[in-house]
C-alpha cells in the first residue's frame, strides 16, 4: 500500500510536464528575387589587317589595338571620353609587308545592366590558313565616364574583371562597355597572291 501511494503521488507531475508549451503558431513570410540581365555582345566593327600579310609561311603581322597608330577612336567609338591607357589604334608591325599600311581594330559592345561586375575573355580560335592571337583591351568604368583600359590575357580562364557604366552618358547608356581588339596573325601555309583570308576568335563574358 505505501508503493501505491507513491505512485499516485507522482502521477499528476508527470502529466504536468508533459502539457507544458503545448501551444504553437504558424507564420507565412515571402521572399523575392531578380534574375541578372542577360549579357549580349554587339560587333560595332570587325578586326581588319588590310592587304598585308606575305605570302610565305609564318610571316607574322601585328595590329596594335591601343597604343599607336592612324586612327585614334572616338569617344563615341570606345565609349568613353579621356580612358587611361588608350593612344591611338591600328599601327601595323613591320612584318606586315607594307610599313605605311594601317589596320583597324575592332569594337565589340558588352551589355548588361547598370554598374555590373564582370570578367570578359577572349580566346583564340582553331588555326587554319593563318592563325589569330588577340590582343584585347576592355573600358573598366570606375565612374560615370571615366574608365580605364585594361589588358586582356589572351585564354580560357584567363579573363579580366571589369566594371560596365554606372549610368547613361554621353557615350554609353548605363549598363555597358565596350572591348577594343588588335592582335597578331601567322600564315600556317604558303599563301595566294591577290587572296582574301579570315580568322575567328571568341569573346566570353561573365558575371562576377
Amino acid at each position: 500500500m505505501k508503493t501505491l501511494n507513491v505512485i499516485k503521488k507522482s502521477l499528476p507531475l508527470v502529466l504536468a510536464g508533459l502539457t507544458t508549451n503545448a501551444l504553437a503558431t504558424d507564420f507565412t513570410t515571402t521572399l523575392s528575387f531578380d534574375t541578372l540581365a542577360e549579357i549580349t555582345l554587339t560587333e560595332i566593327r570587325p578586326v581588319a589587317f588590310g592587304p598585308v600579310l606575305a605570302l610565305t609561311p609564318a610571316a607574322t603581322c601585328t595590329l596594335d589595338p591601343v597604343g599607336a597608330g592612324t586612327e585614334t577612336l572616338s569617344a563615341a567609338q570606345i565609349g568613353v571620353g579621356t580612358p587611361t591607357g588608350y593612344t591611338a589604334s591600328g599601327e601595323l608591325s613591320a612584318g606586315c609587308g607594307d610599313p605605311d599600311a594601317n589596320g583597324q581594330a575592332g569594337i565589340i559592345e558588352v551589355s548588361a545592366y547598370a554598374d555590373a561586375g564582370v570578367t570578359v575573355e577572349v580566346i583564340a580560335g582553331t588555326a587554319n590558313d593563318i592563325s589569330f592571337t588577340p590582343d584585347a583591351w576592355v573600358a573598366d568604368f570606375t565612374a560615370s565616364d571615366t574608365a580605364t583600359f585594361d589588358q586582356i590575357t589572351n585564354g580560357v580562364g584567363s579573363g579580366q574583371d571589369a566594371q560596365v557604366s554606372p549610368d547613361l552618358t554621353a557615350n554609353l547608356p548605363a549598363g555597358r562597355t565596350r572591348i577594343i581588339v588588335g592582335g597578331s596573325i601567322q600564315n600556317q601555309v604558303a599563301l595566294t597572291a591577290d587572296g582574301a583570308y579570315t580568322a575567328d576568335f571568341d569573346v566570353n563574358v561573365i558575371y562576377q
